[in-house]
């Protein structure tokens, strides 16, 4: 609702703005300006002062409504596999989701405000012999 005002503000300083300038051509018209005399060349001249500032107002006002500050939540989804040395499966999910938010911790989250909530499921099993772990397990002894 709020974006809908400000661009119907936005719409009306453009009107106002333009003609404003069509009211100032008009009043610089050197034929106009001769065939006046009196108080009333001084009284135009006022005027346009006043339109002028106007303008400067316009401008003051377009100028904060163009450049908003947002404020936007950004959901991003980032998948890494990562191969844990561990005696099943739960400590081994446990123990790469830990993995992923240290690293998480260690780059994105030391700069800025993030929320980060990590799972973690099998893919595969690998013999020791097969593969390397990037992970072991830490187990208390």
């Amino acid at each position: 609702m709020k974006d809908h005002l400000i661009k119907d503000l936005d719409g009306l300083l453009y009107e106002l703005a333009d003609y404003r300038s069509r009211l100032l051509h008009h009043l610089n018209d050197s034929d106009l300006a001769r065939e006046l005399d009196g108080d009333t060349p001084e009284v135009l001249r006022q005027i346009r002062s006043s339109l002028s500032y106007v303008e400067d107002r316009i401008s003051e006002v377009k100028e904060h409504i163009d450049q908003r500050v947002y404020c936007i939540q950004v959901t991003t989804t980032v998948d890494t596999n990562i191969k844990v040395l561990a005696k099943n499966e739960d400590d081994a999910i446990e123990w790469a989701c830990k993995t992923a938010e240290k690293r998480i911790r260690l780059t994105l989250a030391r700069e800025h405000d993030v929320y980060y909530d990590s799972t973690g499921e099998v893919l595969g099993h690998e013999s020791q012999a097969d593969d390397y772990a990037d992970e072991e397990y830490e187990y208390d002894e």
